[in-house]
């Protein structure tokens, strides 16, 4: 029976050429003394132009500002004719960067569509000037060389649109240690008042009168930067309540604010409906005036603001009832269309990503994963409730501020916390010793111990329609954003601390425990396990490494000295383990741990990969692999929020992009590589991420972006439909493509199903093949392999199954036989050990033996190697073992024959290489009676009992 294979990667996330003959340079942010700033240089052009033959630009910059590195350039196609950096003369301010590229014969052209031709590097000096240095394209060299291109006769123009860039020099972020302290906003009287954790009024900070104070939010510094929603400006408090600086114009009116990771201010501004990015010294990045451009519209009315510890931010878009999430670069990477009236009015981010959410008009709060999607609804709550504000405390426990605080825990209904003093609170925060705190309208604050039990003797009296919104305390840079650091200096984590039950901000309030180690990683080479891990800033006595085996049985590795932060466990037999790794200093720690899955089947290692797409880096979604034989890039990943295309190299570096083909730019998602498609050049099926009203559309684009057409000679784009037909809806997953069969497979819009349709039919679904993953998580991404037999009676499916019921989210990777349209699991493999800060994966391909996974809540590429069941000695893959397995073997050997997908299925004997040895073995069984039977898995597959360096994939 010869066998497909198709791969699965669960989640499903929702989310035109380029301008007339334009070359650009990006603009970034930077601070003094930075190093390796890169700046990309983009070409687009027309549609309509016949193609260009080449292209010279000549690069300035001002040296008291910007010293050059590199210039690094990207397109295969294309050689640098001439390159010349020039050495400022005495007198001359300007180094000059000159290049012409011309296309070497015989000739090619460059298709319409967007490309990333180069990137310019800079170092900042130490005294660097302030604000926007320019880099720009001038006339330079001797002779000069100038901006222009070359059309396809030869003849040399000059761009449409040359759109200049450079880098912001940033003004230093203020120092400052953070507190325990409390802010508090009093609308009515214009003040900004300190409170410490029991209630002490340590100062108060003023601003303009009439200004209007509202929102809140300290950084890791220290510094309290507060929103005056009249005048459209954010001040920034020192600790004392001193005015620091001068105040920030936002807008029309400054709502909420929160602070990101690397301490940038995020603003609302609830009349004009946008988001502002503001520096930790105060400059704006992105708004009015916007040194990187304007305020990003998010829509109407946006109230809450918050971000994860991978700097994107999620905002409330209260008045058309959706949430809206940004990348740390402003671009939009995913969309939540609520019910109408929803309000959504108050965000809060827990460690692990997950996202709470208050919907004022519903009396309603949701958990919500990273990728928008629905985890749990909680109420509604009693008419009238109005909830707003949201805190977290611990990891998964939410307070919300509504008629009543009201306290929510997974799996639980709403909690009423019904004390005297505290109806209609005004607004909601937690201290370091984890109790919260409520506001209400007669100017007073009231402290709740965890259990929801008032801990003031008297509230406290603070101001005049004092508020809380945001972070009022540094409680989410400690549990959220910089939960790795030490904040009070005592030697113990923030969320060790935490986690603990004692004060990050309070050196005297440490634990009576040993910390932990943290960031714990497992990876695989053999029989090799290595483990990886850091240590707390203090050095225990010893470190103690126990391995549990999937029954429980346990035996304990060698103990190492407490310095130590890497250890290695070899040897280790097949199976399924979990290792604690315990510090020691007169106590154990409490443990961390990592699991592995040892044995062909198992990962085998995992390698993250940054991919390195500058300022246009969104949520990655889905990667498409190229054959090492075709020239030019070796992946191609979508983006589900900005739509780009990105071509990589490969080592996952962007040599070009290109926009999204589909009409308005609609984000892609799912992407798969053809190698017969565009006349044999290689071309890609992309898939739309609209929205869900809108038709499912695939579209085939060649390998810079321009449009296929179809076979009937239409315009290259097709709709999905089922027979009837019956139009798909909504926003596609992975995709993947047999090139024998002509065959896509495409994830469907809820993720509970997988398309196949026949290119040439036009979208056409004929088969449904339902989550083989179930209930518990929904499928992303598709990946096919094999020979296929053109029946889905006989295929494997390899899937993952991603987000779930679970807390934290399980991933697993599945094998999968489908017959008869119904799925069996044959084998699974573990993706939880890795030690990510996703909460979602997104697609995958499979090249030279690994799966490159992508991590879509932060554009990096999970590089797994893994490997599946197979039949011992079934060499050609038809399921069988029998003669034309050893003929097999034998071309391998000698005629340039191919491995197909499973090299560890031509090791016939098992002694861990395919070799000539292995075609007389399988003879010797075919043919000679009592000669052994093939080690197993065999005669059936299954997984290998020994390690082995070959790999299925």
């Amino acid at each position: 029976m010869r066998r497909s294979v198709l791969l699965f990667i669960s989640m499903l996330a929702t989310t035109g050429l380029g301008a007339q003959n334009e070359l650009s340079i990006q603009t970034k942010a930077a601070e003094r003394g930075a190093v390796g700033i890169q700046l990309f240089i983009g070409l687009s052009h027309d549609v309509g132009f016949p193609g260009l033959a080449g292209f010279s630009f000549g690069l300035q910059h001002d040296t008291a500002a910007l010293d050059l590195v590199d210039l690094e350039y990207f397109l295969t196609l294309i050689d640098p004719d001439f390159i010349q950096v020039s050495v400022p003369a005495v007198g001359t301010p300007f180094p000059t960067i000159a290049v012409v590229f011309a296309f070497t014969p015989p000739f090619e052209y460059l298709s319409p569509g967007s490309y990333t031709i180069a990137r310019a590097v800079y170092d900042v000096p130490l005294l660097a000037p302030f604000g926007l240095s320019d880099v720009i394209f001038a006339p330079v060299g001797s002779p000069p060389v100038e901006t222009l291109f070359a059309d396809a006769a030869g003849m040399d123009f000059p761009p449409d649109v040359v759109t200049d860039g450079g880098i912001v020099i940033l003004e230093p972020i203020p120092q400052g240690v953070i507190e325990n302290q409390l802010w508090f906003p009093n609308g009515a009287d214009q003040t900004v008042s300190i409170v410490d954790p029991d209630g002490l009024v340590l100062a108060t900070g003023s601003g303009a009168p009439d200004l209007n104070p509202g929102a809140v939010a300290v950084g890791a510094n220290g510094i309290g930067w507060v929103c005056f929603a009249d005048s459209g400006t954010v001040l920034r408090f020192t600790p004392d309540g001193t005015v620091l600086g001068n105040p920030i114009a936002i807008g029309s009116s400054a709502t909420s604010v929160c602070i990101g990771p690397n301490n940038n201010a995020w603003v609302t501004d609830s009349v004009a409906g946008t988001l502002s990015k503001v520096s930790p010294g105060g400059t704006v990045l992105l708004g009015d005036g916007g040194a990187l451009g304007p305020a990003i519209v998010v829509g109407p009315n946006p109230q809450g603001v918050a971000s994860d510890r991978l700097g994107n931010v999620w905002v409330a878009v209260t008045g058309d009832s959706r949430l809206k999430k940004f990348n740390n670069n402003g671009a939009l990477a995913v969309v939540v269309d609520l019910p109408a009236l929803s309000e959504p009015f108050g965000i809060a981010i827990a460690r692990t990503g997950i996202v709470w959410v208050t919907l004022r008009g519903t009396e309603m709060v949701q958990r919500r994963g990273s990728d928008g999607s629905l985890i749990e609804t909680f109420g509604p709550l009693p008419p009238g409730s109005n909830p707003e504000g949201v805190v977290i405390r611990g990891a998964n426990e939410a307070w919300v501020a509504a008629d009543l605080p009201y306290r929510f825990a997974p799996g639980a209904p709403p909690d009423p916390i019904d004390a005297v003093g505290t109806p209609d609170p005004t607004g909601i925060a937690i201290d370091g010793n984890g109790r919260i705190w409520i506001t209400v309208a007669d100017g007073t604050a009231h402290r709740f111990d965890a259990d929801g039990t008032p801990a003031l003797f008297n509230p406290v009296t603070i101001g005049t329609l004092p508020s809380l919104t945001g972070d009022a305390s540094g409680m989410i840079q400690a549990s959220v954003l910089r939960r790795n650091d030490d904040f009070d200096g005592d030697g113990f984590p923030n969320v060790f601390e935490l986690n603990d039950g004692t004060n990050p901000f309070d050196d005297a309030s440490f634990p009576a425990t040993v910390p932990t180690v943290t960031d714990l990683s497992c990876t695989i080479d053999a029989q090799d396990v290595t483990l990886a891990w850091n240590n707390p800033p203090l050095v225990y006595d010893s470190i103690e490494i126990r391995r549990f085996d999937s029954l429980g049985g346990f035996i304990d590795l060698p103990p190492l000295a407490g310095d130590v932060e890497l250890a290695v466990d070899s040897g280790v037999p097949l199976g399924a383990f979990t290792y604690e790794v315990v510090g020691v200093l007169g106590l154990p720690s409490a443990p961390a741990t990592c699991g592995v899955i040892v044995g062909q089947g198992g990962i085998q290692g995992a390698n993250p990969i940054g991919v390195d797409i500058g300022e246009q880096a969104t949520n990655l979604f889905d990667v498409a692999a190229v054959p090492a034989a075709v020239t030019g890039p070796r992946f191609y990943a979508t983006d589900s929020g900005s739509g780009v295309i990105y071509a990589l190299d490969a080592n996952y570096l962007v040599v070009a992009l290109f926009d999204s083909p589909f009409q308005g730019l609609v984000p892609s998602t799912g992407i798969a590589f053809s190698p017969t498609g565009d006349s044999g050049n290689g071309s890609l099926f992309i898939a739309s991420g609209g929205d869900a009203t809108v038709p499912a559309q695939i579209v085939e684009t060649t390998l810079s972006g321009a449009i296929v057409p179809t076979t009937a000679g239409g315009a290259g784009l097709f709709d999905l439909s089922l027979p009837g037909p019956i139009p798909i809806l909504g926003s596609l997953g992975g995709l993947s493509y047999d090139a024998d069969l002509d065959t896509l497979y495409a994830v469907g819009p809820t993720g509970c199903e997988i398309y196949s349709m026949v290119v040439a039919d036009a979208g056409l679904v004929t088969t449904v093949i339902e989550n083989p993953t179930g209930p518990a998580g929904g499928l992303n991404g598709v990946d096919f392999l094999g020979t296929a037999t053109g029946t889905l009676a006989e295929f494997s499916l390899l899937v993952t199954g991603s987000e779930g019921t679970g807390d934290p989210p399980q991933y697993i990777v599945a094998l999968v036989d489908v017959s008869g349209g119904l799925a069996t699991e044959v084998a699974s493999i573990s993706l939880s050990s890795l030690d990510v800060d996703e909460n979602v994966f997104g697609g995958f391909a499979l090249v030279d033996g690994s799966l490159s996974v992508v991590g879509s809540t932060s554009s990096v590429v999970y590089e797994v190697l893994t490997t599946r069941p197979f039949i011992r000695g079934d060499a050609n893959n038809d399921g069988a073992v029998q003669i034309s397995d050893a003929i097999s073997i034998l071309s391998a050997q000698f005629s340039a024959g191919e491995f197909f997908d499973c090299p560890l299925a031509f090791d016939v004997n098992d002694d861990g290489s395919a070799d000539i040895a292995d075609a007389i073995y399988l003879l010797s069984f075919l043919f000679i009676p009592g000669s052994p039977q093939p080690p197993m898995p065999f005669p059936d597959f299954g997984l290998s009992p020994t390690a082995s360096s070959l790999l299925c994939f």
